[in-house]
């Protein structure tokens, strides 16, 4: 999951750099990862101007995804692997509110989550029933939890 902030305006292109930022971090540590992009914060904005912002991070992640499609083709012609440069699949995008305890789309998150665990393509995340779930996932997934509740995110 990768999050951004939708509202951040400290130049113009911030959103964009953060997203293609972790999309950099993402690829480099887990090759061909499931990502869900997530822009919080949509409440704080006209919501035509928040889908258009939500939009953009699209356009910017898809123009990423081809830059480095072109790159992963010219390394599976050298000797290095074409498993070594798997692109993320971006699943899904999604709008959160800042405001966990009146706001939306934390439920949105979640299903996403679930959905993106469970699929069966491009692989599933977790190949065997009951196979142990990632720590990563299980931080993510109590922070969600208490972002619904409105609890302190910090001891999630």
């Amino acid at each position: 999951m990768i999050v951004v902030d939708l509202a951040d305006d400290s130049s113009p292109t911030a959103r964009e750099d953060a997203l293609l930022q972790q999309l950099d971090i993402l690829h480099a540590s887990v090759p061909g990862a499931v990502v869900v992009v997530v822009g919080t914060k949509a409440d704080l904005l006209p919501p035509a101007e928040a889908d258009a912002r939500l939009e953009a991070l699209r356009e910017a992640a898809d123009a990423w995804l081809e830059r480095h499609a072109k790159a992963a083709e010219a390394m599976a012609a050298s000797e290095k692997g074409a498993d070594d440069n798997k692109l993320p699949l971006i699943f899904r995008y999604l709008k959160t509110s800042a405001d966990a305890d009146h706001g939306f789309g934390i439920d949105d998150v979640m299903v996403a989550l679930n959905e993106a665990a469970r699929a069966q393509e491009p692989h599933r995340l977790f190949p065997r029933f009951e196979a142990e779930v990632p720590r990563i996932r299980q931080r993510a997934r109590g922070l969600l939890e208490a972002m619904k509740r409105g609890s302190d995110t910090a001891a999630a």
